[in-house]
């Protein structure tokens, strides 16, 4: 991760984003969710809304199994992933820790709607962080030139 997706180094944060990502892929791909459902997700989440880079990818997996009107399930995502997106990075455990994830039985709406949530608030974070370095980029420079006027103006009375 960059610079600017750390979010301050705040650990428990992003242990619950990768929490409630994995909750939601676990629901995705062990329970039987309405196709209305599915594609609400889909098409409320980017795969850059994800915080861990394995769910990144597996959701990327996800939607193109639904896009392609395929069942979204653990089995057919990871054969997409090694295929067609090219990818062998998706660990054992990340599989292991899904299978162990308690689906979401009642509103994985919700979840979703948190995790893109979670993803606007890590934007707005970096935006806030790089107007940051620039302002203070920018007030040096403008104090440097203050004191090159100050040390011009000096020189030209003494001169």
């Amino acid at each position: 991760m960059g610079k600017h997706e750390d979010l301050c180094g705040n650990e428990s944060y992003s242990m619950v984003c990768l929490y409630a990502e994995e909750i939601l892929l676990a629901t995705l791909f062990f329970s039987r969710e309405t196709s209305e459902d599915l594609g609400f997700i889909f098409n409320l989440l980017d795969p850059e809304d994800f915080w861990g880079e394995q769910c990144k990818i597996l959701y990327k997996g996800a939607r193109e199994c639904f896009n392609a009107g395929q069942p979204v399930t653990m089995a057919l995502v990871l054969r997409v992933v090694r295929d067609s997106l090219k990818s062998n990075i998706v660990k054992p455990e990340i599989v292991t820790r899904l299978a162990m994830v308690m689906p979401v039985q009642s509103d994985l709406k919700a979840v979703a709607q948190s995790i893109k949530e979670s993803a606007v608030t890590r934007k707005i974070a970096i935006m806030l962080d790089i107007a940051s370095d620039e302002l203070l980029s920018a007030a040096s420079s403008s104090l440097y030139l203050a004191d090159l006027i100050g040390k011009l103006q000096a020189f030209k009375n003494d001169f």
